[in-house]
């Protein structure tokens, strides 16, 4: 019996070695087939890209590259919002015109100024699906500007970066009509991720982040230097929201999520209060000088929402494009049709509220939301 033991302790032995390396196999294959299928995914997206930026003969560059996409077995699931593989049942239709004179006409460049949570998201889909118009989502050209080398700094490759950008978010981002998000922002029938012929304008939409960025007097001469080097004339786009609900959803969405909101359930915090309105006052203090200095204009969120088609109207005025009544209703169409009344989700000392009151009295572009 003694032997029969000491034999099966040995052989448990000699097995454990075994059972190690399986163990470590199975720990390790699973990562590393995911890394090539990531890999296999951006080698399809760069294949997209190398299309973009080297096709010139007029026609359906990225159809040809989303054959690429579509041919990638690595690519043909891919990861949504949430981290669920899902598999896109259509692929965006491409941009049509020559590569060689998209940029031609193009003369003005569009970025925002503002505030997080305040309707940039919304403003930059409307503007990207015009036909003659392409807006990046969160390039971050002025940041990117600073490390651009000479050969960087022209016109055909910062277009095409902020054009393939546009591209991307078409496909996979919030302008995806495939793509499950709690907004949607593409707009049907239109020509988000896609343009006709040339591009009048191209943009970046990263608002928070340019106004810290233009605090700097030192970095206004960053715009003067893009407007000299790209041969476009740069406006900005100031999206306004009530501070009230502005500071709200700030301060919601940096403790929680949306549903918090939809469940109509009050946050009570102070301290996270306090803290979203010294950053929604400083950003609007920064903004207050940059509308002296910048051709700038003013957006109100609560206009857009209510009677959105003389908001875009105006907008389309301010940045020298023809808006037809079809793109003008078709983008009417996905706007929300109510504000977001968000300052009821979050308590509010009366003291809180007598100091955004007062900050709101400071600054022209808020007197609107003043106290009645």
């Amino acid at each position: 019996m003694s032997l029969q033991r000491t034999f099966v302790f040995l052989a448990v032995l000699s097995i454990l070695p075994l059972l190690g390396m399986f163990s470590f196999v199975w720990r390790h294959w699973r990562p590393y087939q995911q890394s090539q299928e990531r890999s296999g995914y951006r080698k399809a997206m760069s294949a997209i890209e190398r299309r973009l930026l080297l096709d010139s003969n007029g026609s359906s560059s990225l159809l040809y590259a989303t054959q690429a996409l579509k041919a990638s077995s690595a690519a043909t699931e891919v990861l949504n919002v949430k981290g669920e593989k899902r598999t896109p049942s259509k692929v965006t239709s491409a941009k049509t015109g020559s590569d060689v004179t998209k940029f031609n006409v193009t003369s003005t460049l569009v970025l925002f100024i503002g505030y997080p949570r305040s309707g940039h998201t919304l403003i930059s889909s409307l503007l990207d699906a015009h036909p003659h118009v392409a807006i990046a989502n969160e390039y971050k050209l002025l940041h990117r500007w600073m490390d651009f080398s000479a050969k960087q700094r022209t016109r055909q490759y910062i277009f095409n970066e902020l054009l393939n950008d546009s591209v991307r978010q078409s496909m996979f981002g919030y302008r995806s009509a495939t793509v499950n998000h709690t907004f949607n922002y593409a707009v049907p029938n239109q020509w988000n991720g896609r343009y006709d012929k040339f591009l009048e304008i191209v943009g970046d939409k990263h608002g928070p982040q340019t106004t810290k960025f233009l605090e700097d007097p030192k970095h206004w001469s960053t715009v003067t230097e893009i407007e000299e080097l790209l041969n476009v004339t740069v406006r900005f786009l100031h999206v306004i929201r009530n501070p009230l609900d502005n500071i709200a959803t700030m301060a919601v969405r940096r403790q929680t999520n949306r549903t918090f909101i939809e469940q109509g359930k009050v946050l009570d915090n102070f301290d996270l209060l306090r803290q979203q309105m010294r950053t929604y006052f400083h950003l609007s203090e920064i903004n207050s000088k940059l509308l002296t200095k910048l051709k700038v204009l003013n957006i109100y969120s609560e206009d857009l929402i209510s009677n959105p088609k003389p908001v875009l109207s105006t907008l389309c005025r301010f940045l020298n494009l023809k808006c037809s009544p079809s793109y003008l209703s078709t983008c009417s169409s996905i706007v929300f049709g109510s504000t977001s009344n968000t300052r009821s989700n979050v308590q509010w000392t009366q003291e809180l509220k007598e100091m955004t009151y007062r900050h709101i009295d400071k600054h022209p572009f808020l007197h609107r939301y003043r106290s009645h």
